[in-house]
């Protein structure tokens, strides 16, 4: 496994800087995104191609499956970790195939159900290189765990159904049947049941990965404006350039007035210069003509609540005073202090 992991670590391609490096993975992402689309829109011409209820009900369900998986990989990958490995981009290809072979490939139904099992594996094995990357947060490695599950009993379950139509002799001629049904009822079950868990598959991916939240017991306790911070903190924790560290943090200062300004980390090469987020959001509210906070929400990924550092909480103590209310929270908890409990005999000149 060790070994597996170095290998996989290995082909995470640094260029000479940062921007160099993001420009590039930028540009594999673009790139995949265009293929896709060259294969959909060629896959559309099937359309006027078929002329059976059973090659209609199977072209429907490639394409579902195919705009779900765009989806699910701009969605996820805004969600998760950044993709940075070059072995995923190398699964993202491998994928382009089978989404064509799911939209040409309409028949026997064995055929079918034999690429789905190819993209859930490819699913599967995108999750796994992500989850063996050496930076990544618990949280973070937590999340692509439950989603590399998830791909691999889905992977099992095209297995199952193959099991079932090879042992069933169901559909596995090359006869396109004149009807969906064609007498059999067992290829009306296994399309429709596709169906699905193609849409159950969707659910359980953005369940696993979908932005954390603060857990309801907590925010049952908190004012409507509270509940708002939190949420605008969390939002900004996803903004975070924390490349170096790959710990996202995101704050939200509420003014009196009720305006709220967002901040996040902000990593640099030459790491002194990085901005943190309590730093970031004070700046956004100077820079915005904002006065008078009276509470901030700082937000981290971590699985202990990580307060301020010691020059935030000087930076919040002189804009907010010792009644600047804190809430500092993480996806499973949070706290709510005052500065002076934070900062007592905080520095004034």
């Amino acid at each position: 496994m060790n070994a597996i992991k170095t290998l996989i670590n290995k082909c995470e391609i640094r260029l000479d800087t940062n921007e160099k490096t993001e420009t590039f993975y930028k540009s594999l992402r673009e790139l995949v995104t265009f293929l896709f689309s060259v294969i959909f829109g060629i896959g559309l011409y099937q359309l006027s191609e078929v002329d059976t209820k059973y090659e209609t009900i199977v072209l429907f369900l490639a394409y579902i499956s195919i705009l779900l998986s765009w989806w699910g990989y701009h969605w996820g990958k805004v969600q998760g970790p950044e993709e940075t490995n070059v072995l995923c981009y190398v699964v993202d290809c491998l994928l382009l195939g089978t989404y064509w072979y799911l939209i040409n490939d309409r028949y026997p139904i064995s055929n079918v159900f034999r690429n789905y099992f190819f993209m859930f594996l490819l699913y599967w094995a995108w999750e796994a290189i992500r989850y063996l990357k050496i930076e990544l947060s618990e949280v973070e490695r937590s999340k692509i765990k439950k989603a590399k599950i998830t791909n691999f009993l889905f992977t099992l379950l095209m297995i199952y159904f193959l099991f079932i139509i090879y042992d069933k002799n169901i559909g596995t001629d090359n006869n396109v049947p004149k009807k969906i049904l064609d007498g059999s009822t067992g290829e009306w079950f296994l399309i429709l049941s596709q169906y699905f868990f193609i849409i159950l598959y969707r659910f359980l991916i953005h369940k696993a990965y979908k932005t954390p939240k603060v857990s309801a017991p907590i925010l049952e306790h908190q004012n409507k404006d509270d509940k708002r911070l939190i949420k605008e903190a969390i939002a900004a924790s996803n903004n975070a350039k924390a490349y170096l560290s790959n710990f996202n943090v995101g704050a939200a200062i509420l003014t009196r007035n009720g305006t709220i300004f967002r901040g996040c980390n902000i990593e640099f090469d030459n790491y002194s210069n990085t901005i943190h987020a309590e730093g970031s959001a004070i700046s956004s509210m100077i820079i915005n003509g904002g006065i008078d906070p009276v509470a901030i929400a700082v937000f981290t990924r971590s699985e202990k609540l990580a307060f301020s550092c010691g020059m935030c909480r000087q930076s919040l103590y002189e804009v907010g005073g010792p009644n600047l209310r804190v809430i500092t929270c993480n996806e499973l908890n949070c706290s709510i202090k005052t500065m002076e409990e934070l900062l007592p005999e905080g520095f004034h000149l």
